[in-house]
């Protein structure tokens, strides 16, 4: 890998090894240690390995025996936080969208009965860009990054993370 003789500064670099892990997962192994243990940047690479841990991680923790205690807090703890993220999408999804949809909806039924959230009810395009923009600001993963936890967290939960 050409990252290998790369400069320290760019090994450093967390939006570009962010970027390129979401790629490669292999190039963890040529990230600064910092980065190595990033929660970010391990859920991404868990999410690229398609559920194999093993390759994912190998250049930072010795698979041939057990995992020692510190690993697996530390991995059991980036798991949480990938199935914290799955669960907020959910309750997003399930109880503030659908909440806006019973209420949207008992509006047009009830003329005279308005939308408490009326500017999240005029029309599909603004509708949608104002719900991803509360999504953001909520911090719950929408997209891309909704897959990148779902992949990750079906990593961990093979490895009974």
């Amino acid at each position: 890998c050409d990252l290998e003789h790369a400069s320290s500064s760019l090994k450093s670099d967390r939006e570009f090894i962010l970027k390129l892990v979401k790629e490669h997962e292999r190039i963890l192994h040529y990230a600064s240690t910092d980065l190595r243990f990033d929660e970010e940047i391990l859920i991404a690479a868990a999410a690229k390995c398609a559920g194999n841990l093993l390759d994912c991680f190998d250049s930072m923790f010795d698979w041939s025996g057990l995992i020692d205690n510190n690993e697996t807090k530390f991995l059991t703890k980036i798991a949480a936080k990938a199935r914290s993220k799955m669960e907020l999408h959910c309750t997003y999804v399930k109880d503030f969208l659908g909440g806006i949809s019973s209420v949207a909806m008992k509006s047009r039924m009830k003329p005279n009965l308005p939308c408490y959230l009326p500017m999240l009810d005029q029309g599909a395009e603004t509708s949608t860009a104002l719900k991803k923009l509360i999504a953001q600001f909520l911090g719950v993963p929408v997209c891309g990054e909704f897959h990148q936890y779902k992949a990750a967290l079906m990593a961990f939960t093979k490895f009974g993370f």
